[in-house]
């Protein structure tokens, strides 16, 4: 049974102040000296201040006023990246964060945010590099580990991400979230022991870790524990009603339990929660015609088609369907572009004695 893993979102307003948190020293130590607030360092020093109560409007003309004052200004352009990038100003973003490593190569945090912004936007080997001297600027740094573990899990390197999210675990061994994502690296190369033991884990440290539950419930569908996942799956949506993945997996395992009233359930709720979600199309088009619904099956397996033409599955169960109707017209076709979809499949000669047969009906 395949299932499928949420994925961390991006970081918003909370990971903003986390950054300002961990450089809020690299405007000014100046427990003794307060700057004036007509230079830059004074602009920047009420920026921070701004942006650490949450008013990053206030915060951005403040890192604005620093720049305009002193173009040199690296952890000026550094906090504004952070308020842009938060803000969705993604060009500027990445602009401010060049300016401010190019001005300063040493700011540890401008290359975790910046490999945090290249990550987010598909560029994982970009994301590395800058995580990588994230770490030999800071080798304490956890996020930085954390982050390029995430890195890593994206690229299929599981074993580099299990050495990341180890590094993480050491340094600082209550990280939740670094025991969920360690799981899903450990549970990719079958260690499935080691998975349930790191989903249940995060889920002692953060009983509130939805993702937790749901990883841990596909592992109990490696395990052909079904009831398990169910009751993962369950605790997930509860903590998290809105992950459409969620709904789709539980549904698959819905169908295996013969529920396949509750499957089509909680496949609406996973399409009406993320229309795009293909498969859902797919598999609610299986359970329909289970249920000998061959009118909804099709109608269902038409949405997963439109939503990917190459499905060469919903073709050949939409062409199936068809033949239950005796629309031998539509079955033809159908399965005619399984097969060209499908050129080595195992049952391609199956399928063209079930296509000689429907036409030696069509042509009596």
């Amino acid at each position: 049974m395949r299932t499928q893993i949420a994925k961390l979102s991006l970081p918003g307003l909370v990971w903003l102040m986390m950054i300002v948190v961990l450089v809020s020293g690299c405007a000014g130590k100046t427990d003794a000296v307060v700057e004036p607030v007509e230079t830059a360092a004074g602009h920047l020093a009420r920026g921070l201040e701004y942006a650490q109560a949450g008013e990053v409007n206030k915060a951005r003309v403040e890192f604005d006023q620093a720049i305009a004052l002193d173009p040199n200004l690296a952890e000026a352009y550094f906090q504004r990246g952070l308020i842009r990038h938060d803000q969705g100003d993604l060009h500027g973003a990445l602009a401010d964060y060049d300016r401010a490593i190019a001005l300063k190569p040493d700011l540890t945090a401008a290359y975790l945010s910046r490999g945090v912004f290249l990550q987010t936007h598909g560029n994982l080997a970009g994301a590395i590099a800058d995580f990588d001297r994230a770490i030999t600027l800071d080798p304490g740094l956890v996020e930085a580990y954390y982050r390029r573990g995430l890195a890593r899990l994206e690229q299929d390197d599981f074993m580099g991400a299990t050495a990341d999210f180890d590094q993480a675990i050491t340094l600082d061994p209550k990280l939740a979230e670094a025991y969920n994502q360690r799981g899903r690296a450990r549970l990719a190369q079958g260690d499935l022991a080691g998975a349930m033991a790191d989903y249940d884990q995060a889920i002692a440290l953060k009983p509130d870790l939805a993702e937790a539950y749901h990883n841990r419930g596909s592992a109990h569908v490696s395990r052909g524990d079904l009831e398990g996942a169910v009751a993962d799956y369950d605790q997930a949506i509860s903590l998290d009603p809105n992950v459409a993945v969620v709904y789709y997996d539980r549904g698959n395992v819905r169908v295996e339990l013969g529920d396949l009233a509750g499957a089509i359930a909680d496949y609406d709720q996973a399409l009406s929660l993320d229309p795009q979600l293909t498969e859902a199309y797919l598999k609610r088009g299986h359970a329909y015609r289970a249920q000998g619904d061959l009118v909804k099956a099709i109608a269902s397996y038409d949405r997963a088609i439109g939503g990917d033409p190459t499905l060469a599955e919903a073709f050949y169960h939409r062409g199936l369907a068809r033949a239950s109707q005796d629309d031998l017209t539509g079955a033809v076709s159908d399965l005619k572009r399984y097969l060209a979809l499908s050129p080595t499949a195992e049952d391609y000669q199956t399928v063209e004695e079930w296509i000689g047969h429907f036409e030696a009906r069509l042509s009596e």
